[in-house]
């Protein structure tokens, strides 16, 4: 513990604080997105725009909220709502939702600093993902990502 409260004296001494993995958490910490947010994404796709939106609403209702204020994986889950209520005509609740994402983003712009990141260098996927819209003209390929990481 006395290495926890140092390290997080340290941190608080630069201007920035990260909480050690885990810090508090039973077990381990869930994924998010979690797997309701792949059931939107799949409902999407298929046209099923209505059990879409009642995914994204629970999968949002779900996320984290720490001393009233949304966490960041409210960006991804107020975004996919927003596309479903545009897709079902609910253009200013869409807007709602959009600019919700867009105010958590702003409001902890430096959360990446607080992802663990593998330390090994990235290394170039087996086989390349052809991108749905048009071959690319630059020379550019796609690192293999772990598909989960610690923040």
């Amino acid at each position: 513990m006395i290495a926890v409260a140092a390290w997080t004296a340290a941190a608080i001494a630069v201007g920035q604080t990260v909480l050690p993995p885990n810090l508090g958490v039973p077990d381990a910490a869930p994924v998010v997105p979690g797997p309701g947010y792949d059931l939107v994404l799949a409902a999407l796709a298929g046209g099923d725009y209505a059990n879409a939106l009642e995914a994204a609403e629970r999968d949002h209702r779900s996320g984290v909220v720490v001393a009233g204020d949304r966490w960041i994986d409210s960006i991804a889950s107020a975004t996919m709502l927003g596309e479903c209520l545009f897709e079902v005509g609910r253009l200013r609740d869409a807007v709602a939702r959009y600019e919700e994402a867009l105010a958590v983003a702003a409001a902890q712009p430096n959360w990446l600093l607080a992802v663990r990141f593998p330390a090994e260098p990235l290394l170039p996927l087996r086989r390349p993902l052809t991108a749905t819209w048009g071959r690319s003209k630059r020379n550019a390929v796609p690192a293999a990502i772990p598909e989960t990481m610690t923040i």
